[in-house]
């Protein structure tokens, strides 16, 4: 695949969503991988203690996992690594199985980060100073974060270092009603982070048979954050993603012709067309 551009300067973008279940890690991996496949050069983080982003590039925590064709990270090149250390997110890179995508890894002890910066002055504004030196290099064309659902200091810290955030959304209610809540919090911080703002909304584990549900969720999202804020692809609910996901691969190589593996391609195409509509 060619190599490509996204307008020079790297674009860093957050998955986010304050409620579980949006298929926000597997949007987060899917994206990465499928620029990867576009020709763009990508850096995926795991900020999440769940850790799906790490596992579906091929790494673990777990040793009987190891079984299943993960290989065991490097406790020593973890998020919570760099910060803790506040060290320069450069040194903490690996290389992943898939084309033009390294990872900096999680791991179990990110969720205790709050509680190791709880004393540090302008501590929600430590990733971004570590990313800095990184993100000047422009060794990549995209960054993609992948996020607690809880909002506290970690989330700060992502919302602070973003230029982008995309919030995945199931087409269900509940899911629908999350939104709120991560955007109250989104906006504290687009405050502080000037350049910040919401890329789109994805619509995830959609039913196409689900017609009468389908059309309340989509006027409701259009009704209150308008018809432009919804990107045009929608990821169905798909079994190869699981499949895939038994075979420690992710869909897009494992099952590269189904509904699900075309669609997240079609969504990272999408991405790349708004980004660069916004410069």
């Amino acid at each position: 695949m060619a190599k490509h551009s996204a307008k020079k300067k790297t674009k860093v973008i957050s998955i986010a969503n304050s409620k579980g279940g949006s298929g926000k890690s597997t949007t987060a991996s899917m994206l990465s991988i499928a620029l990867g496949q576009l020709g763009y050069k990508v850096l995926a983080i795991d900020c999440d203690s769940q850790m799906d982003l790490t596992n579906t590039m091929g790494f673990t925590v777990d040793e009987t996992l190891t079984e299943f064709g993960l290989q065991l990270i490097d406790f020593n090149k973890t998020i919570y690594q760099a910060m803790k250390n506040k060290d320069d997110l450069s040194n903490y890179i690996t290389p992943t199985r898939y084309d033009n995508v390294d990872i900096v890894s999680g791991d179990d002890y990110i969720s205790k980060i709050e509680y190791d910066l709880h004393h540090e002055f302008q501590r929600e504004f430590l990733l971004k100073k570590i990313s800095t030196d990184l993100i000047a290099k422009n060794e990549y064309d995209f960054i993609i974060f992948d996020t607690s659902t809880y909002l506290g200091d970690l989330s700060a810290n992502i919302l602070n270092a973003c230029d982008y955030v995309i919030i995945p959304v199931p087409m269900a209610m509940f899911g629908i009603r999350g939104i709120r809540t991560f955007l109250d919090f989104f906006n504290q911080f687009s405050v502080m982070n000037e350049k910040l703002e919401v890329l789109g909304i994805l619509t995830t584990l959609y039913k196409p048979s689900n017609k009468i549900m389908n059309t309340r969720g989509q006027s409701l999202i259009e009704n209150v954050f308008g018809k432009d804020m919804l990107f045009r692809t929608k990821i169905n609910l798909d079994t190869s993603v699981e499949k895939a996901q038994w075979n420690s691969i992710a869909v897009l190589e494992f099952s590269p012709k189904s509904k699900a593996a075309m669609q997240y391609m079609d969504f990272a195409k999408e991405v790349v067309k708004r980004v660069n509509q916004k410069h």
